[in-house]
């Protein structure tokens, strides 16, 4: 059987192709992390994160989708950015 994480890098990768998706678990036994791709980098925060939370809604199940705590949405240069911090 297909892990969460899996069927999560999975639809990313077909939604987004190109991107890079780190998830970590979490104690409470659900998912969080962050998804990097470039073709955000015209697109609001807000809009982002709308367009990750509707996709997730649409491709998981009730179940799987409760176990998603967050998956923050950000650019490339974003994360360069951050990380020079």
């Amino acid at each position: 059987m297909e892990s969460l994480r899996d069927k999560l890098k999975t639809l990313f990768a077909e939604r987004y192709p190109g991107c890079e998706l780190d998830l970590e678990p979490r104690p409470d036994d659900c998912l969080s992390g962050f998804l990097i791709w470039s073709g955000f980098e015209s697109v609001d925060q807000i809009d982002r994160q709308m367009e990750v939370g509707r996709f997730l809604r649409e491709s998981l199940s009730p179940a799987e989708y409760q176990s998603i705590t967050f998956v923050f949405p950000f650019t490339p240069h974003e994360v360069a950015a951050m990380r020079e911090d």
